[in-house]
């Protein structure tokens, strides 16, 4: 993949995360290497672990922690689109004045739409 991408061939988004996974990888592995080399440091692995969490690769992510990780993210998303949502519901009512009638009518119809579009989304969840 870094053959092709440093002749100017264009990557896949999927290609890209690949090789942006394994160069993490491979900079996470170089101070896992002082574990291996010094003797007995291997006992030390566990309380490493505990504060520095993301130290491993990524081969060794349990699927709870990646399932929590989507989690995370989700929950995150799901804040912000509420935030957007409010703000959108309140725009109308701080700017009735400067808006005139038809627009103030094409807001709120967007608005309506917006909101059904929300309650099929949490209704399939």
């Amino acid at each position: 993949m870094i053959w092709r991408l440093l002749r100017g061939h264009a990557l896949t988004r999927r290609d890209r995360r690949k090789l942006l996974r394994t160069c993490v990888d491979f900079f996470r592995l170089v101070p896992f290497m002082v574990f291996i080399i010094v003797p007995f440091m291997e006992f030390l692995i566990p309380v490493f672990l505990k504060f520095f969490p993301e130290m491993l690769p990524s081969t060794f992510e349990s699927e709870s922690k990646k399932e929590e990780k989507q989690r995370k993210k989700m929950a995150a998303k799901l804040q912000l689109a509420r935030f957007l949502q409010e703000t959108i519901s309140e725009m109308p009512k701080r700017n009735r004045s400067k808006l005139g009638e038809a627009s103030m009518q094409q807001f709120s119809s967007y608005v309506k739409k917006v909101s059904v579009f929300d309650n099929i989304g949490s209704s399939n969840t």
